[in-house]
């Protein structure tokens, strides 16, 4: 398993910490990165492209992963590719992409 970059890292606690997502699910949210990370790194997917991330969650319903952990994850690489657009851009995050719907349905801590 891959580990989070420990830059990534801090800026991913903020934007967690600045989205009001409770502390006891920071620990879940980094996990689906990791996975993330560690998924697109097995398969040779570039880490920032967006079209990935409905694969990632395929991934997820092929290992039983409940709807509200796909919709948790959704969330933590929407969170992910909003670090890389505003690192990229230095301005605006792009919006691109990142405004589809849960899978879960449930409530989102994202708003983008």
């Amino acid at each position: 398993m891959l580990d989070i970059p420990s830059a990534l890292r801090v800026q991913f606690d903020e934007q967690l910490e600045q989205l009001c997502v409770p502390k006891e699910m920071h620990w879940d949210y980094r996990k689906w990165l990791r996975y993330y990370l560690d998924f697109c790194h097995k398969y040779h997917f570039p880490i920032t492209q967006k079209e990935i991330l409905t694969k990632y969650i395929s991934k997820l319903k092929e290992k039983k992963q409940t709807r509200s952990q796909q919709s948790q994850a959704f969330d933590a690489i929407k969170i992910f590719y909003k670090l890389h657009n505003t690192a990229v851009t230095t301005g605006a995050a792009s919006q691109t992409n990142l405004d589809q719907k849960s899978p879960g349905g449930s409530k989102s801590f994202v708003s983008v």
